[in-house]
């Protein structure tokens, strides 16, 4: 188990300041969690008031969460749902990790679940934090993207003899190491009360919109070649569609199958969508018109790659369907 202390930048006066800002606060934009994440941070919540660890988290209408954007004023709840809408439609399902239990070292008795800060985490909170600014709202200075420590509160105003007992209950309870964040939340608190839920997307949009379509691809990876940095060798063709950016800034990737031989251009007809949920680069699966191939075969011949990803296969049937209707198995 690894245990957290994390000193809060500023003066005494500051966190004074602070705690009273904390009582003011109107809004925030939170990560949802999977099933099995949620129900772990609540049976920690119940056995917290079960020993009269601080107050009761369920009792003021909380959901376990990750808080990407805390706002100090009141503000229109119209704008709020717009820039919840606007993220989960730019956000595809995603997954975090949980590095261990800590307290911050203030007054105000909280006890967190530690969520490592990955490059793909820091990414969505600046972009949430862009969304905002464009429309002239501005985060608490402990949620901006220079000053934000990502967790999942456990317990508030416990009192400092029994913090140490707490951490170590939390820890018993082994939440998972790989979280699924499948929903983005605005609450209005306090008391806390929902003002939307949406959930994400299947995969990357940019990457969505070929799925089931006939695109022109440029192999710039060929069959049988290996990679120059990382030594792998492609059992596939392997290339992008030009004129295109994806999450990571450059051309949608592209794995072809069902071509023996090498190839220096291509066309064929996207029919799936690779989706990494520790990365944001989504890949297509294209292959010849007509060709059919099952999930199994493609994961056998992009694995050279994938291997090194938490992924899922999407078909064009099953991207109808919604995020929030079909959830992937967790490879914890």
């Amino acid at each position: 188990m690894v245990i957290f202390f994390v000193l809060l930048a500023g003066s005494k006066n500051k966190i004074a300041r602070s705690k009273r800002k904390i009582k003011n606060m109107g809004y925030a934009i939170e990560l949802l969690f999977d099933e099995l994440t949620t129900n772990k941070v609540i049976e920690i919540w119940r056995q917290f008031n079960c020993y009269g660890y601080g107050i009761d988290l369920l009792s003021l209408n909380n959901k376990p969460h990750i808080a990407l954007v805390v706002y100090d004023e009141m503000i229109n709840e119209e704008t709020l749902s717009e820039i919840t809408k606007v993220f989960s439609d730019q956000i595809p399902i995603f997954d975090i990790e949980i590095e261990g239990y800590g307290t911050f070292n203030t007054n105000e008795g909280v006890v967190y679940a530690k969520i490592r800060k990955t490059d793909i985490l820091s990414r969505y909170h600046k972009k949430i934090h862009e969304l905002s600014v464009d429309r002239e709202l501005f985060s608490h200075h402990y949620y901006t993207p220079g000053n934000w420590f990502p967790h999942c509160t456990l317990g508030i105003n416990i009192k400092g003899e029994n913090i140490s007992n707490a951490i170590n209950t939390a820890s018993k309870f082994e939440l998972p190491q790989i979280a699924r964040v499948l929903k983005a939340s605005a609450t209005r608190f306090r008391p806390v009360e929902t003002v939307c839920e949406y959930g994400l997307q299947n995969f990357q949009p940019e990457v969505g919109r070929f799925l089931g379509k006939q695109v022109d691809i440029k192999i710039d990876r060929k069959i049988n070649s290996t990679h120059p940095k990382h030594g792998y060798n492609y059992t596939c063709n392997y290339g992008y569609i030009p004129g295109t950016k994806n999450e990571d800034g450059k051309e949608i990737d592209v794995y072809i199958l069902g071509i023996s031989e090498p190839i220096n251009e291509f066309k064929g007809k996207c029919i799936a969508i690779i989706h990494r949920y520790n990365d944001y680069d989504d890949k297509l699966i294209v292959v010849p018109e007509g060709l059919n191939i099952s999930n199994g075969e493609i994961n056998e011949m992009v694995n050279f790659q994938e291997q090194y990803f938490r992924h899922e296969i999407i078909r064009e049937d099953e991207a109808r369907t919604g995020a929030i209707n079909k959830v992937a198995k967790i490879k914890r």
